[in-house]
């Protein structure tokens, strides 16, 4: 599990698609106003908390999670879901 909210965290790293065997992430409550395309890689993910960031348009690869079963956006910006 990857835990950071309340961050003021305004990117996130490629390397976070490294991390394959990552089952939860939760994100919430920072500045992040997109996720990196190396995420495709972590299919293992199960849920992804995003709440009160800036996002305005989510990756297509999110598609690709196929385990994603809770996903959490509320108090984005988004226009736009794959």
């Amino acid at each position: 599990m990857l835990e950071a909210k309340n961050n003021y965290l305004d990117s996130l790293p490629e390397e976070l698609g490294k991390m394959s065997k990552i089952r939860k992430m939760i994100l919430s409550q920072n500045e992040i106003a997109e996720l990196p395309d190396s995420m495709v890689n972590c299919t293992n993910l199960v849920e992804l908390q995003m709440t009160g960031n800036y996002v305005e348009r989510f990756p297509d690869f999110i598609s690709k999670c196929k385990n994603l079963s809770k996903l959490m956006l509320g108090n984005n910006f988004l226009k736009i879901l794959p």
